[in-house]
């Protein structure tokens, strides 16, 4: 299942809700969000809202707990190709460049994530191990002679 996603810049003076159609999937986003404009304006186009209230706000307005909980997958997913200077930095200027790095960072994590994390980097050292894309985990190639056996 593809989640349809927009890029918004980091500090915008005023919110505005550029969402294309939601085809009934809300809208998680965090506090930053909340604002009566904001709001106002998704339930115009009908988009459901997951918005939590910020804390100075007199009157909380209620939100799917549950559902909001589930936006930490959303943030883990984008805080794993940050590691990637490329996109930390973000030296592509054109959305489409830069989504196509996020893309191509992406299919490397999940590569390492799905192919047991040792069978995504095989270099065959002079004593036969492989070393794991994560740092300081070790494993002995299948075959390998010991030092107890014979080579």
């Amino acid at each position: 299942m593809s989640v349809p996603f927009l890029l918004t810049p980091a500090q915008m003076r005023r919110i505005q809700p550029h969402f294309p159609s939601s085809h009934g999937i809300p809208r998680v986003v965090d506090r930053g969000y909340d604002s009566n404009p904001f709001r106002t304006a998704l339930a115009e186009r009908g988009i459901a809202a997951c918005i939590p209230p910020k804390k100075n706000r007199k009157q909380p307005i209620p939100y799917d707990k549950a559902l909001y909980r589930l936006r930490h997958r959303i943030e883990i997913a984008f805080g794993r190709p940050k590691d990637w200077r490329r996109i930390a930095i973000r030296y592509d200027r054109c959305p489409t460049t830069f989504f196509g790095a996020i893309t191509l960072a992406a299919t490397d994590i999940f590569w390492l994530e799905c192919n047991g994390r040792c069978l995504a980097e095989q270099r065959t050292f002079h004593h036969g191990s492989l070393l794991c894309a994560y740092p300081g985990h070790w494993r002995p190639a299948e075959n390998t002679p010991t030092a107890d056996t014979p080579a």
